[in-house]
This record gives structure tokens, sequence and C-alpha cells, in this order.
């Protein structure tokens, strides 16, 4: 981060992805580091089709699982953005549950209609917007060389 010249990151999430992205911030102490986490059909409250798999880490993506209630209950007021990209079309994670509804957390939500699970991905619609949430806040024009060019 030093030689990028500055002090707090984005980071970017999908499915499981995004609920690790929350349990770094939340739990793991990121949060002081972290400008915007953006969560893209990732399974808040949990997926059905985690019942289908085994194992721990399946079952903590299960609704209702300890894991994802620790998440809700822990959520608290903090400098982070949090944006959760959501679609109504996703099969795998429902739009309620994929939505970062805790108050707390004052996330924003966007609905990216009609995209799949892993289609969500390529819409340009989702494209689009998660560009310029992670280019809103860059301190420096965009291409204008950084430290990391020395």
């Amino acid at each position: 981060m030093e030689r990028a010249g500055t002090d707090r990151i984005s980071l970017v999430g999908h499915s499981l992805g995004g609920v690790v992205v929350r349990y770094a911030v939340q739990e793991l102490g990121l949060e002081p580091h972290v400008r915007t986490a953006a969560t893209v059909a990732s399974p808040h409250r949990g997926t059905c089709a985690a019942l289908l798999g085994r194992g721990t880490l399946v079952a903590s993506l299960r609704p209702g699982s300890p894991l994802l209630e620790e998440l809700r209950r822990r959520s608290r007021p903090s400098d982070v953005r949090w944006v959760s990209y959501y679609s109504d079309a996703d099969l795998v994670v429902r739009p309620r549950s994929s939505r970062l509804d805790e108050p707390r957390l004052g996330a924003t939500n966007v609905l990216v209609p009609g995209a799949g699970h892993l289609g969500i991905l390529r819409s340009p619609r989702f494209l689009a917007s998660v560009v310029d949430l992670l280019t809103r806040d860059i301190p420096h024009p965009v291409g204008t060389p950084t430290a990391l060019a020395a």
C-alpha cells in the first residue's frame, strides 16, 4: 500500500469471496485498511445450494449458519463503504440473501437485472458500476504514474 501511495484499499469478492471479504473486514482487522468492500452475488443470508454439499466451508454458507449469524450480529458502523451487487435471476444465491441489508453497515445494494450467478460478472451494468466505484476515490488521475512504476 505504501508503494501505491495509499493507506486504504478496495476489495471485491464474488459469491463465497464476498463472505470472505466481509469476514476479513469485520473479524480479522482489515477495517482500518479498507475504503470500499464490494460483494457480488454473495450469500450473506446463506444459500440453499449449500444444503447439497458437505464439509465445514459449505456448512458455513447454509441459511442460518453460525458464521453468517455472527457476521450479522457483529456488524457495526465504520468508514468502509459497503456495496452489494445482486441479481433477480441468480438461482444459486437468491436476491434476499445476496442483499446486504444490515442497517449498521449502511450498504448500497445494486440490482443487476437478469444476470445469473456467474453472468453477473460479465454484465455491462455491473462492470460499469464497479469500475466507477473503484476509480471514484483514486487519489491521482487515472493514467498518472505512481510509485509502482518506479
